[in-house]
């Protein structure tokens, strides 16, 4: 009788296992990047951080006076209405206000707390003034009342301004730097908005840009120069946002998602419109009105901030959670508190108390943003716990972390690295490196034979992954089964689909496949780690993505029972 092995074998190009682990159950094939490998006897799914084979016997587990009345109650409601609507604007702090209608005395300008004074044309725009810039010379430096740093200490600002670009090249509407120098190419640090070329790029450099620091980011969106156009560039936390004519045109966010603002500026910052300092200082040509400063977010953009927030708001895979959940409570400048509807399952801070049997609790997320509020809410299925029910069923293994192929459950059958077709022990170094958590072996060069014989028709087998690129044509990610040329095969795996692309396929030969079987194609992207798993139980095999079912075929030729 041929013995069925299980094992992942050589021929990915590139393959990071971090930890695996066998039981006497059906059992999933190991493919790309794992992290963690779980063999375990029972065929319902496992998605842990290891890859189990289980072997189980039940697989389900997984609407002339009068008319004066009601002239007179239009004009008074629509004027609260009015009122109403202007709320959030009065609640906003304006730093400076520039309308540029009247000059103050001997020139240059104040509104808010701020004053700005320097070079400028006057010119008529919408009924009354805007400053006219001539690109070579004219600028103007803006500061506290008392001359100091406007926006020293400060983490959330908006600036809302009117441009309208008399060139298409380099047009800087403003730059606030940590002080008056000239900057230098890779550690820059300043935050600034410049014109060109139909673009808006809103620069936020601390000590050198993106490609140098975790604290910097830039971001740009489209401002043709096709006449007058409004922009706002609302800056909070570790986001920045670009708003054309009223519409969120553009966000990015630094690497670093404590970055602050305030870092860049110093006691000594400068704020101009209409100059940088690069060399002996780059000006814009153009014309500028309605110049201001909010402290923190405009309130009339907290709407779109908040839907935008909402809209990218996950939780990841949350069919089958196991462990405690990260709930954050704040993102890209929007608050987020929550609430669970079940809190002795899942706290309001994100604990997990798996009960006695699974169980869908509601997790509702509420998102504010200055005086704009909404909610979003998740359904999270936390699994039963069977953690003693597991252990009587796991057979193997396997997690990295000593880097070594040390079968955790019996370290009696540890793992065997072998060379291409399991021909022989492969004799060179095993490299181990940083995996999902904890340690990954990567494979490639060699593959890995997990040292499992027959564990009959129903298994479950588990793993995470992380490729490094797209696959090739039949290259082998995990084979279940036995395979001798020319003479005997009865075997499933995962493999390679097409070449120089991430499709993979689930497939199979022998005992009731007369050839070549493929039953599922999934994508298997190189983007982070995945958790393959695969469940068998009598003529049946289920494969699962992510927590998510691929899908079942009642085809299978039960490749560990022999």
């Amino acid at each position: 009788m041929r013995r069925k092995n299980l094992c992942m074998k050589k021929g990915i190009s590139a393959l990071v296992a971090s930890a695996v682990m066998l039981t006497s159950v059906p059992a999933p094939a190991l493919a790309a990047n794992v992290q963690e490998v779980d063999v375990v006897g029972d065929s319902s799914p496992q998605q842990p951080e290891d890859l189990e084979i289980e072997e189980a016997e039940n697989s389900e587990e997984i609407a002339a006076q009068a008319a004066s009345e009601e002239e007179v109650e239009i004009e008074e409601i629509s004027e609260q209405s009015l009122d109403e609507e202007q709320t959030g604007e009065e609640n906003d702090v304006l730093l400076a206000d520039f309308n540029f209608d009247a000059e103050a005395e001997g020139g240059g300008f104040t509104g808010g707390s701020a004053k700005a004074s320097g070079s400028y044309t006057l010119e008529d725009h919408d009924g009354g003034k805007a400053i006219h810039l001539d690109g070579s010379s004219q600028f103007l430096t803006v500061t506290d009342a008392e001359g100091n740093s406007l926006l020293t200490g400060k983490d959330a600002v908006t600036f809302s301004y009117d441009i309208k670009n008399d060139r298409t090249n380099t047009n800087w509407a403003f730059y606030v730097a940590k002080d008056a120098n000239a900057p230098k190419y890779g550690t820059e640090n300043y935050l600034a908005a410049m014109h060109s070329e139909g673009k808006l790029s809103v620069e936020r450099y601390k000590n050198g840009r993106a490609a140098h620091s975790d604290n910097s980011v830039s971001v740009k969106a489209d401002v043709a120069n096709d006449g007058w156009h409004h922009v706002d560039v609302v800056v909070v936390g570790d986001t920045t946002r670009i708003f054309v004519d009223g519409a969120l045109s553009a966000t990015a966010s630094t690497k670093n998602k404590d970055a602050k603002i305030s870092d860049i500026f110093s006691s000594n910052s400068v704020f101009y419109i209409g100059k940088a300092n690069w060399g002996s200082g780059e000006f814009c040509q153009a014309s500028i009105d309605n110049f201001k400063v909010y402290d923190g977010v405009k309130s009339d953009l907290a709407s779109a901030i908040v839907v935008q927030v909402k809209e990218g708001l996950t939780l990841g895979d949350t069919t089958a959670v196991e462990d405690n959940l990260t709930l954050p409570t704040e993102k890209n400048g929007v608050s987020i508190s929550w609430e669970s509807s079940n809190q002795e399952v899942i706290s309001n801070a994100g604990t997990v108390v798996r009960p006695q049997e699974d169980t869908e609790v509601t997790l509702t997320a509420t998102l504010t943003c200055k005086n704009e509020t909404d909610t979003k809410t998740f359904t999270v299925h936390v699994l039963k716990d069977d953690s003693t029910t597991l252990e009587n069923y796991l057979v193997a293994s396997y997690n990295f972390d000593d880097e070594s192929l040390t079968n955790q459950k019996d370290t009696d059958k540890p793992a065997v690295a072998k060379t291409k077709n399991l021909a022989s022990d492969y004799a060179g170094d095993i490299t181990y490196e940083a995996g999902r958590s904890g340690k990954a072996v990567r494979l490639g060069q060699y593959g890995l034979d997990l040292n499992q014989k027959n564990l009959g028709k129903e298994f479950t087998v588990s793993a995470w992954m992380k490729p490094d690129g797209t696959f090739s044509e039949n290259q082998i990610l995990m084979f279940l089964g036995h395979y001798e040329a020319n003479v005997a095969e009865q075997w499933m795996g995962i493999s390679g689909k097409t070449n120089g692309t991430n499709t993979c396929k689930i497939w199979g030969k022998g005992g009731n496949l007369s050839t070549w079987t493929t039953f599922f194609s999934p994508e298997i992207s190189s983007d982070g780690w995945h958790r393959i798993t695969l469940t068998g139980k009598e003529n049946t095999l289920s494969a699962y993505l992510d927590g998510e079912l691929i899908g079942t075929t009642d085809q299978s030729n039960n490749p560990l029972d022999g």
